[in-house]
């Protein structure tokens, strides 16, 4: 007795390739994005290119000329009313690879790219360019191998210090009331006054009888040394270099002293000091800082003879708000000096060239860099250039690997390594802490994990893709939790070229609602997979190579901004596949082509979206079915086409097709499609749920799976299958 059945599938979650499948799972979902209007999948993807004014100037701009794009980032100022799009770029033109790859960033859309840096280092196959890294009013950017960079918007300064200020030269002070021929290069700052006794206010000297002049008096408020006779006074000087950001250098070397003897007029000097060092234009120092013993002479004896004691303390004096002055006239009591002037171990020279960086509780952390991958740096609060000698963690003789990535995450900073995640939790002000989380489990990429609100860190290993959430607080990591959430996508994670896995990135899209990982399967040294994750289904589709991605960012709109790495070939030549930058959009290409020499760009193909069924046993595998009806519920999109084809009892070796339906209802007349209105009198499909019908060989089977591969647009839910049953059974296995 036959009996008629059905099986529907109104949702599709995602792929599902663990056996026995997900019910609401299938095999294969390849370039689809979720469609919220239909709570379903929707294959109107694309990539389009950055096109700025630069474009277009015959060979393409920029593009025209791109190898491959190491690095993107966006990064938005002003509460988003100012962004800046970074990236490094390889272009043919050199001779020498590595003298073509240059830093370079674009202001909203051009109209020009501003450069930055050339020669900058090729990265190695299995590594991406720059690591970017927002601080406040300031993008840091490091690679492990150049310079790194500070920028705010308008300069790049190198990150740190990496030169140390000399030590000033204080002038002799002169005592006497009247300028000698002698006094040169003494302290004599006479003071005009105003107006003069006699003669032109020029200030008196024994040499020439002109005017009435006089010294400053200095004995209350102003000036250096003891009022009593006889008594000697000595001084010594320090500089330290400031910059924007109010990081200061290590101080000088101490300056040579100055010491004089106080005569009977009860008066106080003033110290003019001279060579007061400039920093290096390329460190952005805006500023020297002036600090002073106090006076520190230990007895009445001779000059020079042991008037000062060696271990002196520092006090600030003044700043110069300029890179520029040299010299500065000091009148400031001693009872008038500042803060202590700080140690030497308070500011140390850049303690690495990092190749990651991250900022958490207002300081910057940085890694050891290449050939020193245990160490963690961090600067002073706020001044991401100063760090403190003693401000560091080792980690490196422990056995979770080298640090490869560090994300901040709710109240802690994750370190990630090769084989374990870590923390740092606490402050600045009582001190930070180094807190093992969990062993087995990292992230070999510093660009693969991401932050999702309201989900967690999300990040790629090896064996998976894994959640984490929670907080560290003061229990030291004791409410966070790791969860791996990949699993129905296994196979493909088995999949991945571990050694590739080092240059994987991440991002999460808020338009899309996507949380994105490209990384490289199959032995292939460029990326040629894409695993998204959809927060509408909290399920996984596919991205093939389609889309290029070598480098990824996200603005503050979602859109996902990438760097594609298929451009001219290392040899030179016109290839019509342009390396540049792109977006994903819902235009209907998988690229651009240029002509070579002109203006022209054309769209390359759609990218070929495909979907696979799971293995339907319809709940009982033993029995013998005979499918009648396959039925899509799909939005009408007008004379769109789709044929399937489909497997009985895992033949793959021998498909069969069906044929092609329009998305047109069956039982109503078409509706006019887009491409053939007429404007001002066609009247505009409206976008129906329709339900399209292919008919199924009718042929007795256990197993059932379909699948089909298209470049025209469709947006579809579900499915579902109509078949009947009787009493046969699977056949007695082989012997």
């Amino acid at each position: 007795m036959k009996t008629d059945a059905k099986q529907v599938l109104p949702k599709i979650v995602g792929i599902s390739q663990v056996i026995p499948q997900n019910p609401d799972g299938a095999s294969e979902i390849i370039n689809f994005t979720s469609s919220r209007i239909i709570k379903g999948w929707d294959n109107r993807i694309g990539v389009e290119p950055i096109a700025t004014q630069q474009i277009g100037q015959g060979n393409w701009g920029t593009w025209g000329n791109c190898v491959k794009i190491h690095s993107v980032f966006h990064w938005a100022t002003h509460k988003g009313a100012k962004s800046y799009l970074l990236y490094e770029e390889q272009d043919k033109t050199a001779t020498d690879v590595r003298a073509s790859v240059k830093l370079k960033y674009f202001l909203s859309n051009g109209p020009q790219a501003v450069e930055i840096d050339t020669q900058r280092h090729t990265p190695a196959q299995n590594m991406i360019g720059s690591y970017y890294e927002p601080f406040g009013k300031f993008l840091i950017i490091v690679n492990g191998h150049d310079e790194s960079y500070k920028f705010d918007g308008y300069k790049f300064v190198k990150l740190g210090f990496s030169t140390m200020p000399s030590p000033p030269r204080p002038w002799g002070v002169s005592v006497p009331n009247t300028i000698e021929t002698d006094s040169e290069n003494l302290t004599v700052i006479p003071m005009r006054r105003f107006p003069p006794q006699t003669g032109n206010g020029d200030v008196i000297s024994e040499h020439t009888n002109q005017g009435d002049g006089f010294r400053d008096n200095l004995v209350f408020n102003f000036g250096l040394g003891t009022t009593t006779e006889n008594k000697y006074n000595t001084y010594r000087y320090k500089v330290t270099f400031v910059k924007e950001d109010g990081s200061e250098s290590m101080p000088s070397l101490p300056s040579e002293p100055v010491t004089w003897q106080s005569d009977d007029s009860g008066k106080r000097h003033g110290v003019w000091v001279e060579d007061i060092p400039r920093g290096n234009e390329d460190e952005g120092i805006i500023a020297r800082r002036i600090y002073r013993t106090k006076n520190t002479a230990l007895s009445d004896s001779a000059v020079g003879q042991d008037l000062y004691v060696e271990d002196e303390v520092y006090y600030y004096v003044c700043q110069i708000d300029n890179n520029v002055d040299r010299h500065f006239f000091d009148t400031v009591p001693d009872t008038g000096l500042g803060a202590l002037a700080p140690r030497n171990d308070h500011s140390v020279f850049m303690p690495a060239r990092p190749s990651m960086a991250a900022t958490y509780k207002n300081c910057l952390f940085i890694n050891g860099g290449e050939g020193d991958g245990g160490t963690l740096f961090y600067s002073l609060a706020g001044k991401p250039c100063q760090y403190p000698a003693l401000n560091y963690f080792s980690v490196g003789s422990t056995d979770g690997g080298e640090i490869t990535a560090l994300k901040n995450f709710n109240d802690v900073l994750l370190v990630f390594r090769e084989e374990a995640i870590d923390m740092v939790i606490g402050d600045p002000i009582d001190g930070f802490k180094y807190v093992p989380l969990i062993k087995g489990v990292g992230c070999p990429s510093r660009n693969g994990m991401v932050i999702v609100p309201n989900v967690g860190c999300m990040f790629i290993n090896k064996d998976g893709v894994y959640n984490l959430t929670g907080s560290g607080g003061t229990s030291g990591g004791s409410r966070i939790q790791i969860k791996k959430i990949s699993g129905e996508i296994d196979n493909h994670i088995n999949r991945i070229n571990h050694d590739m896995l080092t240059k994987a990135q991440a991002c999460f899209s808020k338009k899309w609602k996507e949380v994105h990982f490209y990384t490289c399967i199959d032995g292939a040294s460029d990326t040629n997979i894409g695993l998204i994750f959809h927060l509408d289904h909290a399920g996984w589709s596919f991205r093939d190579k389609g889309f290029q991605v070598n480098c990824v960012t996200v603005d503050n709109n979602g859109e996902i901004i990438f760097g594609d790495y298929n451009g001219y070939p290392a040899g030179g030549g016109p290839d019509p596949d342009s390396a540049g930058i792109y977006f994903v959009s819902a235009f209907r290409s998988s690229g651009t082509e240029f002509a070579a020499g002109s203006d022209q760009i054309t769209a390359k193909a759609a990218p070929l979206s495909k979907f696979v069924s799971r293995e339907h046993d319809f709940g009982y595998g033993p029995q013998k079915k005979a499918i009648k009806y396959l039925y899509l519920y799909v939005l009408g999109e007008g004379d769109n086409t789709l044929d399937i084809k489909y497997y009985a009892d895992r033949d793959y070796k021998n498909p069969i097709s069906s044929q092609a339906q329009k998305f047109q209802n069956s039982e109503l007349p078409d509706l006019d499609a887009y491409n053939v209105a007429t404007f001002g009198s066609g009247v505009w499909e409206r976008k129906d749920l329709i339900t399209v019908r292919y008919d199924i060989a009718n042929k007795k089977l256990s197993y059932f799976r379909f699948e089909f591969e298209t470049q025209n647009d469709i947006q579809f839910v579900g499915y579902s299958l109509e078949f009947n049953t009787d009493g046969m059974r699977t056949r007695q296995g082989k012997s």
